[in-house]
C-alpha cells in the first residue's frame, strides 16, 4: 500500500500515514487471526496492483501480475467482472499495440490459473464461473431486515433450505434465483431499491466491525461475545481505538478524495472504478461488515495524503486545501454522511427494544 500510494501522491509522509492508518486500526490487523478469505486476497490484489504499476515495461511483469491477480480471485471471485478494469494501469504505455499486448498477457496470466476452476463453474453451474454464491447471497441481501450485521442474519436461516432445496448447484441457484424473482415481484421494484439503500450501506461501513461483533455485548445488537474472556477495561480499549480509527479514516478520505488534484495518474481512476463496482454490487446482495476491508487499503490512501496536507500545507500537494468553498462543503458533505452509515444503524433498528 506505502508503495502504491508513492506513486499516486509522490510524498513519503502521505504513503507512511496511510500505511498507518491501514496496519494500526485493530479491525484490520484482528483479520491475521481469521480464515476469512479476505486477508490473502487482499494481498494478492495489492501485490498484482504493484507489479502493474511499480515496475518498468516488460514483457514479464504483465502475466505475472496476471497470476496474482487470478489467485485473489480463487480466494475471493467477487472481482471476477472487474478485473479487465486493471487495463487502465496499461495507458502510460506509449502505443496501442503496447497497451493490447499487455492487457493480453495479464489475460494470458489471469486465466492459466482460473481456467480449470472456470470449466469446472460451466460443468457444475452451466456458466463460466469460480464459484457461484450469487443467487444465495442475493435472496440473503433481499431478506436482511436489519442495519447491523448479526442481528437476525437472513444467511444462516437460508443455508439449510438452500443446501436440502436441490441436488446439484445449478438446480439449487435456480430456485434461489426464482426466490430472489418472487421477493421482488411482492415488494415492487420502486420500495426494492428503497429498502436496500435505506439498509445494506449502514451495514457495510459499518463502525461495529467483525473484531467488535465478537466483543462481549447485547446479542440483539449483533455481539456473539466470542471474546467471552476478554480482561476488564481491554474490550473498552479495543473498542475505543479500532472505532476511532474507523471514523477518521472514512471522514479523511471523503475530504482527501474530493480535494484531490492529481488526476493523471491510472491508478487514481481505478480505485474510483473499483468503489463504484463494489458499491453498485453490494446494493441487492447480503452485506457483512467484513465486506468493507478490501476499500480500507485505499481509504487510508487518501486519508494519508488529507492527513499529510493538513501537517504541511505550506507546499503543493495531491490534495488541494486551497480548494473552492463548494468542494469543502461536499467534502463535508460526504463525510457526514459515511460517519452517519458508520454509526446510525443500531439507532434506527432499535433491535434491542
Amino acid at each position: 500500500l506505502r508503495s502504491l500510494w508513492l506513486i499516486c501522491d509522490r510524498r513519503r509522509r502521505a504513503a507512511n500515514v496511510a500505511a498507518v492508518l491501514f496496519l494500526l486500526n485493530p479491525s484490520t490487523f484482528a483479520y491475521a487471526h481469521y480464515l476469512w478469505p479476505e486477508t490473502l486476497h487482499l494481498f494478492l490484489l495489492l501485490l498484482a496492483l504493484n507489479l502493474l504499476t511499480r515496475m518498468p515495461w516488460h514483457r514479464a511483469r504483465a502475466p505475472l501480475a496476471g497470476i496474482a491477480l487470478g489467485l485473489a480471485l480463487l480466494a475471493k471471485s467477487l472481482l471476477s467482472p472487474f478485473w479487465p478494469a486493471c487495463a487502465l494501469l496499461f495507458w502510460h504505455l506509449r502505443t496501442w499495440s503496447q497497451r493490447l499486448l499487455a492487457f493480453a498477457l495479464l489475460a494470458i496470466g489471469v486465466l492459466s490459473v482460473t481456467g480449470p476452476l472456470l470449466w469446472q463453474g460451466w460443468q457444475a453451474t452451466g456458466k463460466p464461473l469460480i464459484a457461484d454464491s450469487s443467487a444465495f447471497n442475493l435472496v440473503g441481501g433481499l431478506e436482511d431486515r436489519w442495519r447491523s450485521d448479526y442481528v437476525g442474519d437472513s444467511v444462516g436461516d437460508l443455508y439449510g433450505p438452500y443446501i436440502g432445496g436441490a441436488p446439484t448447484a445449478r438446480e439449487r441457484n435456480t430456485l434461489f434465483l426464482q426466490r430472489a424473482r418472487d421477493d421482488l415481484a411482492r415488494e415492487g421494484l420502486v420500495s426494492t431499491l428503497e429498502s436496500q439503500l435505506s439498509r445494506q450501506y449502514f451495514r457495510l461501513f459499518s463502525a461495529k466491525t467483525l473484531l467488535l461483533s465478537q466483543l462481549p455485548g447485547p446479542a440483539c445488537s449483533g455481539y456473539m461475545g466470542s471474546y467471552a474472556q476478554v480482561p476488564i477495561g481491554l474490550d473498552v480499549l479495543v473498542t475505543f481505538s479500532a472505532v476511532a480509527l474507523h471514523a477518521l479514516t472514512l471522514a479523511a478520505f471523503a475530504f482527501g478524495i474530493v480535494l484531490w488534484r492529481r488526476w493523471r495518474e491510472p491508478l487514481v481512476w481505478w480505485t474510483l472504478l473499483f468503489f463504484a463496482f463494489q458499491l453498485a454490487l453490494y446494493l441487492p446482495l447480503h452485506v457483512k461488515a467484513r465486506f468493507l476491508l478490501p476499500f480500507m487499503p485505499f481509504f487510508c490512501a487518501y486519508a494519508g495524503s488529507f492527513v499529510a496536507s493538513c501537517i504541511n500545507s505550506e507546499r503543493a500537494t495531491a490534495v488541494e486545501l486551497r480548494a473552492s468553498a463548494l468542494r469543502w462543503f461536499v467534502a463535508a458533505g460526504l463525510a457526514a454522511l459515511l460517519l452517519a452509515l458508520a454509526f446510525l444503524g443500531p439507532v434506527l433498528d432499535r433491535s434491542c427494544g
